[in-house]
């Protein structure tokens, strides 16, 4: 890395903070569920958030996005969607961790980067209106997926076990990227958000106060297909050389 490289830490710990200030401004209705009108107390614009630890770790976090992305995404078009598209994520993120809603309005506005980057991308290798096509059907099969997937682990939990935010989240997200990476942000996914639901199960029989990430012993999920697609878009090439190695050994 160079010295202008980590000069990127000081705009990407601002966004960081700004997208911190924004969550802290967003409408009250965006977080309660559908039907909902009373807001709780705790979703009061002073009281959902605090700077430590959940402002600084915006900052951090999207200071090395911001870096990362400087380093790996090219041309300067492809960049600012990038942040553009980062700092809604950022949202959807921090939404989604504290009470478990992915506000509709945000995932409008990533869908309508996720295209316009989908679409300048494709522009930028070579305009193929099947690549885009191909693109965009990948994400409503990803989110056909996720649907299924909700709908037979609240047959087996009994719970809700997918949100429906969750299922439009992922669309998105399958369209910034490379249609055939679609599988690879699928197990990213579940395999990041593993880390957090196994010690839950193991502890599931434990009494213990619930905690802000998960009040009622559920796991918010959309914060780990933000990570998911944070990875696949950044290790791109990485993780085409893995498939390529991987799939090479059946030849």
């Amino acid at each position: 890395m160079h010295v202008q490289d980590f000069l990127l830490l000081i705009p990407g710990g601002l966004m960081g903070l700004w997208a911190w200030l924004t969550y802290r401004r967003l409408p009250s209705a965006w977080l309660v569920e559908y039907g909902e009108t009373a807001v709780p107390p705790e979703l009061e614009p002073d009281q959902r958030t605090r700077f430590l630890p959940d402002g600084l770790s915006l900052v951090v976090l999207s200071s090395i996005l911001v870096t990362a992305g400087w380093q790996r995404v090219q041309p300067l078009t492809l960049f600012i969607l990038y942040l553009l598209s980062s700092f809604l994520m950022l949202l959807i993120l921090i939404a989604d961790w504290k009470t478990r809603i992915i506000p509709d309005p945000l995932t409008a506005g990533l869908a309508f980067l996720a295209l316009v980057h989908a679409t300048a991308q494709i522009w930028d290798q070579g305009w193929s209106v099947a690549e885009l096509g191909f693109r965009i059907l990948a994400g409503i099969l990803a989110g056909v997926l996720f649907l299924l997937i909700g709908w037979i682990g609240s047959r087996i939990a009994g719970q809700d076990a997918m949100g429906m935010g969750d299922v439009k989240l992922i669309i998105p997200c399958v369209w910034m990227l490379d249609y055939r990476l679609a599988a690879s942000l699928v197990f990213l996914s579940f395999l990041t958000a593993s880390f957090f639901a196994i010690p839950l199960l193991v502890k599931k029989y434990t009494p213990r106060k619930p905690s802000e990430a998960e009040p009622d012993g559920a796991l918010a999920f959309g914060p780990f297909i933000v990570i998911a697609t944070w990875l696949v878009f950044l290790f791109e090439p990485e993780i085409f050389q893995f498939w390529n190695f991987y799939l090479g050994q059946f030849q």
